[in-house]
């Protein structure tokens, strides 16, 4: 069976409880492996874990994952730790998905700036697939997003962002997917 490693912070009863994502990886036969850098509880408690020995394990030879899975994320030292190690594991060696949570599905902001460029500057590169929300899109774009035409214009900023910030081997494409689906590429 496939092992997904699924890194996320979490926190209790929100989508981004690890319940939902081992459920989800469940649900496609999958084994997830969780690493878990801070639990947050209900009443704004959390706790941080050490989560350096456990990503060096999960990124040594005696572990195989066939995914990786990256979340919502609170702490810049394990962003730029994590980074380093998807670095060293190489680019196209297993897929890795990344939902970054910059912002609640209201707009609220749910990192510092100091993580969210760390985020763009050391974790984005490393990755193959990103999923967004709306407020995500706008921030990436700079434009609000309302119509399907706010859409599509996105997609294609993005895109050209992405040709002229990243180098990168291939090309990645951009999907925007709401009622309809918008696909362009960045070459």
């Amino acid at each position: 069976m496939k092992t997904v490693l699924a890194i996320s912070d979490s926190v209790e009863g929100t989508p981004y409880d690890l319940k939902r994502t081992t459920k989800t990886i469940k649900g496609f036969n999958m084994d997830p492996l969780l690493v878990v850098p801070a639990i947050f509880e209900r009443d704004g408690s959390h706790v941080v874990n050490e989560s350096e020995e456990i990503l060096d394990y999960v990124f040594s030879p005696d572990c195989e994952i066939s995914a990786v899975s990256i979340g919502y994320m609170t702490e810049q030292s394990v962003v730029e730790n994590l980074a380093q190690k998807l670095r060293t594991l190489g680019k196209g060696r297993v897929p890795i998905i990344y939902q970054p949570s910059l912002f609640t599905d209201d707009g609220e902001i749910l990192v510092n700036e100091d993580l969210f460029y760390s985020i763009c500057d050391n974790l984005i590169p490393n990755v193959d697939l990103i999923i967004i929300n709306r407020f995500e899109a706008e921030l990436l774009y700079e434009e609000e997003c309302h119509t399907e035409g706010d859409f599509t214009n996105a997609a294609r900023d993005i895109s050209k962002q992405i040709e002229n910030e990243l180098e990168y081997p291939g090309q990645i494409k951009v999907n925007v997917i709401r009622e309809s689906r918008v696909t362009d590429y960045a070459k």
